[in-house]
């Protein structure tokens, strides 16, 4: 559970990235923040932060849903790397029309050939799902456990039937992070990883491990 200070620092962060807040009346007259209205990639990023990074914030937060037990559901704002539709909310003063913009195919085929964000959102989240799909340690049924590595990084290790495993990392941090002392196949870009696993500020990998002979 969220702390009442760590909850007020997510409704600052949905207010500064031109979000909306929708409260429900509690019965003592007082008023409870109902949902948070904004689209998920603006909700993540900072001022500070590049198309390029903001993408990469994108890429680790689905890599989280995919990599967990259970069928990951996507929305396809999310997956085109959309951003909120503001001028929809101030003409229509539907807050839930923010994150609801009407897709034009010509122009969403043209975007993702030309916008760098929706670019990478796109081909990044897309090779998950493909890569996803070809190996059955994330069997939706499967195994899987949740390694403490610390606060830099999400790990979890799903389990296959042939007795493999693949671990899925997220560095959910801005700072550079190393798996010190591991070894196997890197799935995402194919690579052996012998000793040392280097992930970049929000970088990801899903690192396969034989069965013990």
């Amino acid at each position: 559970m969220l702390s009442a200070d760590e909850r007020q620092r997510i409704i600052d962060r949905v207010l500064t990235n031109h979000g909306q807040v929708s409260y429900k009346d509690n019965p003592d007259g007082t008023k409870s923040v109902y949902e948070l209205n904004i689209n998920y990639g603006d909700a993540l990023r900072i001022s500070t932060d590049t198309d390029a990074e903001a993408a990469n914030k994108m890429i680790a937060a689905h890599n989280i849903l995919v990599s967990m037990v259970g069928v990951p559901a996507i929305y396809y704002h999310s997956m085109f790397g959309s951003k909120g539709d503001l001028k929809a909310v101030k003409e229509t003063g539907m807050n839930r029309r923010i994150n609801r913009e009407r897709v034009d195919y010509d122009r969403l085929k043209n975007e993702l050939r030309t916008d760098q964000y929706r670019q990478k959102v796109y081909a990044g989240i897309s090779h998950l799902l493909k890569v996803r799909q070809k190996n059955i340690a994330f069997n939706p049924f499967g195994k899987q456990e949740v390694l403490d590595l610390g606060k830099q990084i999400f790990a979890v290790k799903r389990f296959s039937d042939d007795g493999s495993a693949i671990i899925s990392f997220t560095n959910v941090s801005s700072q550079p992070a190393t798996i010190h002392n591991i070894e196997g196949r890197e799935l995402l870009s194919e690579k052996l990883v012998r000793n040392d696993l280097r992930l970049k500020p929000y970088g990801i990998a899903w690192l396969k491990m034989e069965a013990s002979k």
